[in-house]
């Protein structure tokens, strides 16, 4: 039986790696981001996220992310938690994403990822470009 640290650090491995190797042939480059985002609108609240994927390896995922604007420095911060079947755990980090990114009206930036888990033994900061498709915020 693999130990619990070590499973967690797979399940970080899995997580991290695609994202920093990612290519054009691994991720679809040409989305659009949102024309006239209004970041002030998108980040405020708790979201959650529910992400089912039919594999053999239970990559089932159950997301909570509060988000807050912190005006003194123009930066939004984003406390994630995310439940991972398949280490049966869940996992905590921290977005940090720039006001200035929004600057252009688009809904793109890059965030960048703080892991937060204690039984993680590398503790990182991952870069990821993230574009923001048209949102129906009337709800």
């Amino acid at each position: 039986m693999v130990s619990v640290p070590v499973r967690i650090l797979l399940v970080c491995l899995l997580i991290i790696v695609p994202t920093v190797l990612s290519t054009n042939d691994q991720c679809r480059q040409d989305i659009k981001p949102a024309k006239n985002f209004q970041p002030h609108r998108y980040f405020q609240g708790i979201w959650y996220l529910t992400s089912a994927e039919y594999t053999s390896s239970g990559s089932d995922l159950c997301e909570e992310s509060s988000m807050e604007v912190l005006p003194c420095v123009d930066v939004i911060r984003q406390n994630v938690s995310q439940y991972v079947e398949f280490v049966r755990r869940f996992l905590h980090s921290e977005v940090l994403i720039f006001l200035s990114d929004f600057d252009d009206g688009l809904g793109a930036y890059t965030s960048i990822h703080k892991d937060l888990n204690k039984y993680s033994p590398v503790h990182q900061q991952v870069h990821v470009l993230v574009p923001q498709l048209h949102l129906d915020l009337t709800l």
